[in-house]
């Protein structure tokens, strides 16, 4: 297959509750007497006496219970799940599952949910969980390397995904390719990837699927890939112009183009190529330079249609997400960082896996939705409320109008909450409040993205926090990195690790999450 440099790349039922300020259930009331007024016999004023008794100790118990099942404190957040539980009844358990074999440290981050399975990629292996049960549906091994932290495809075509393998000479390289059929959990293809100029694909290089295709890039330039037959091709450009990264949003692929300064180097090229299922270029974008006449480096990739792009500003060491006019090559900054900072204003948006892995922010319905790095509020603060007992974390969520760069909503600071947002299989933007140690129970929120305002979607039953196996589950307050990951896939909350280490063998993995009733 040959690249054309002047055209495309070719190839042979319950309603939402408000959230926020419903107050605790009324407590018990005393039973009126059946006979009327008149000074009681002593038979009358032993019954009364054990009525008393019999109501006091129901207060008592019902007041533990509320004490237990909302917050001490009546805080907004221990409120807001009382309400929800009121609602829509707690969510059960439905199953949990312990760590297996790993080596040293391995990334398990990688997921896919069909109709009924929860697919994950784990040390040596991927597997299909039944989403009702938990039992393994199939089990796919991945014989190789002790440690693959080689990436795989984020999302899936007709039921097939792309693994990238570990290879090369250390831990960071990967060699080659296998797509799997998640439905079956059956291989239909491992394919070698060669190096291009020498340099070979790293666990930093995500794999994408799009149409009939995989696309992986490297540090030199791209493979295309026959999704059906495993047939593969280099993708270069001219000059020292390379597609080193490529992202799928939507129905589009983009590409990002960086050219190396050098003989035979166009550096206006650098920027990003899209491209449909069919592989025909839709659109490209030139990257805005440098004072010294340089592009800026693309870092991310957010949104494609509208574009929203991160970019990296050698000039001032500082990170810029822009919403991009292509027609006219304006831009609206909507979120600029020092590169290095330890108190930045919101979590990062997204990592190094790719040029689109962007966990902590949203963009829909004309928005960018961040989360707030979390305050720390210790019991002995000014902030702190009444009943407090134990440090806490509080954030929350702000969106960023794409056209104007200005703030629109705020979900607010409140005391007992702090969201993070939850990976979600329909598109929809929901967050969750995390479980904290002043007996806050956890709650899955949907997030109306026009206006911030937060409904409940599920309460997690307050006696998660009693067990010790899934404290740090239910009460992780960001999900990716090092910490928990989450899916909603719209019937059941699934949390798991994102590491699995030798020491960690044995130790709960997962859980999952659903409605009672």
């Amino acid at each position: 297959m040959q690249r054309d440099p002047n055209g495309p790349i070719w190839m042979g039922d319950t309603q939402p509750i408000p959230v926020h300020g419903l107050g605790p259930a009324p407590p018990p009331q005393a039973p009126r007497a059946a006979n009327g007024g008149g000074r009681p016999g002593r038979r009358s004023r032993l019954v009364i006496m054990a009525t008393l008794a019999s109501v006091l100790v129901g207060a008592l118990v019902a007041g533990l219970l509320w004490v237990r099942g909302g917050g001490s404190s009546g805080t907004p957040a221990a409120q807001d799940w009382a309400a929800a539980a009121d609602e829509l009844g707690v969510a059960s358990e439905l199953w949990r599952a312990q760590q297996g074999e790993a080596p040293k440290a391995q990334g398990v981050e990688d997921h896919w949910v069909t109709d009924s399975h929860l697919v994950r990629r784990m040390s040596g292996r991927v597997v299909a969980y039944d989403l009702a049960t938990g039992a393994a549906a199939w089990e796919f091994p991945l014989p190789g390397r002790e440690i693959d932290n080689c990436p795989s495809s984020q999302q899936q075509v007709r039921n097939r995904v792309a693994l990238m393998r570990a290879g090369g000479d250390d831990d960071l390289e990967c060699g080659s390719v296998t797509v799997l059929d998640i439905g079956t959990g059956k291989e239909v293809f491992t394919i070698e990837l060669p190096q291009i100029e020498r340099k070979d694909a790293t666990v930093g290089d995500v794999p994408v699927m799009i149409g009939e295709f995989v696309l992986v890039g490297s540090p030199a330039g791209g493979h295309l890939i026959n999704a059906e037959t495993g047939k593969r091709v280099s993708v270069a450009d001219e000059g020292q112009c390379r597609e080193d990264g490529y992202a799928a949003i939507g129905d589009l692929v983009v590409a990002r183009v960086s050219c190396r300064p050098g003989l035979g180097s166009d550096l206006a090229l650098s920027g990003l190529r899209a491209y449909d299922v069919n592989l025909k270029e839709t659109w490209s974008w030139k990257a805005p330079v440098e004072p010294s006449g340089d592009p800026l480096e693309i870092k991310n990739v957010l949104s494609a249609e509208p574009l929203v792009v991160e970019l990296y500003r050698k000039s001032t060491d500082s990170l810029d997400v822009l919403r991009v006019d292509r027609a006219t090559g304006d831009s609206v900054s909507l979120y600029t960082r020092p590169f290095v900072t330890r108190e930045p204003a919101y979590y990062a948006p997204c990592d190094e896996r790719g040029i689109s892995h962007c966990e902590d922010a949203r963009v829909v319905g004309g928005t960018l939705i961040l989360t707030t790095t979390p305050e720390q509020v210790d019991p002995d603060d000014d902030s702190a409320y009444s009943g407090m007992t134990d440090t806490e974390y509080r954030s929350e969520l702000v969106a960023i109008d794409l056209g104007t760069g200005k703030e629109v909503w705020r979900t607010g600071l409140v005391e007992g909450r702090a969201l993070s947002l939850v990976a979600t299989t329909d598109g929809s933007v929901a967050a969750y409040q995390s479980a904290n140690a002043n007996d806050i129970p956890g709650l899955l929120l949907a997030v109306d993205p026009a206006t911030g305002a937060l409904s409940p979607l599920l309460p997690i039953a307050e006696e998660a926090q009693d067990d010790e196996e899934l404290v740090e589950h239910v009460r992780s307050r960001r999900f990716g990195g090092d910490h928990q990951q989450a899916v909603w896939t719209g019937q059941q909350l699934v949390v798991f690790a994102m590491i699995h280490r030798a020491e960690t063998v044995g130790r709960l993995d997962m859980v999952v999450f659903g409605p009672s009733r």
